[in-house]
């Protein structure tokens, strides 16, 4: 696209603080599957739904928060970048955004793989891919690179949403409701971000973390 390197460079920024933000929840899933390979093997439903809610909760905690602070404050931070960074806010708002997502839905990934439904892991990935570039294909000609960031949010809200429909019958009591709750809590807080006029976002930034805060500890993860 003309203008593309441009908005390239948008993403390269935007993508230094989703490796950030998924640092800590990456270490969690490295650990957590062999546990869960292990428990599923073994028969032990317990500590399988223990180390599931475990990780989520972590991961979560983790990233919603931080996540939140960031895409409030992404006026203020792409600024830091320099003049030509300046107009990049709304990117970097769909990348925190689509990390936060994938925070609630990461541990589908290693109970797909823990049950050896790799097979099921490829069309789920298969769906993603094709979901996406089909956004990107649509509006990358008018939205350049906030079609990706935001495409690849979307994208991973279907993914999650339809993975864990399909895992149910395996998941713990209540899992499923939370996590579309928690889909439906960052679909708000994104728009509500996106709606806001810049000069005032960042006034809210850290309010807002804070309450998210208290939303994901005590509302969005189980009390255990």
């Amino acid at each position: 696209q003309p203008g593309g390197y441009g908005e390239m460079g948008l993403l390269g920024v935007g993508n230094q603080w989703r490796t950030f933000l998924m640092f800590l929840p990456s270490i969690f899933l490295h650990v957590t599957l062999p546990i869960l390979a292990s428990s599923s093997r073994a028969g032990r439903k317990e500590d399988h739904d223990r180390i599931l809610l475990l990780t989520q909760g972590l991961s979560m905690s983790a990233v919603i928060p931080a996540g939140v602070l960031l895409m409030f404050g992404a006026g203020l931070l792409m600024r830091l970048y320099g003049d030509g960074f300046a107009e990049g806010d709304i990117v970097l708002i769909g990348i925190a955004a689509t990390v936060m997502v994938q925070s609630v839905g990461a541990v589908g990934g290693p109970m797909i793989q823990s049950q050896g439904k790799m097979w099921f892991g490829l069309v789920q990935n298969l769906s993603w891919g094709v979901l996406l570039i089909s956004i990107v294909r649509l509006f990358g000609p008018s939205l350049g690179a906030k079609s990706l960031a935001f495409g690849s949010a979307v994208s991973y809200i279907v993914l999650t949403i339809w993975t864990y429909i399909y895992l149910s019958k395996g998941l713990p009591e209540g899992f499923l409701k939370r996590v579309l709750w928690s889909l439906l809590s960052l679909v708000f807080t994104t728009s509500l971000c996106v709606l806001m006029p810049a000069a005032y976002r960042v006034f809210f930034a850290v309010p807002m973390a804070l309450f998210m805060t208290y939303i994901t500890l005590f509302v969005l993860t189980p009390p255990e």
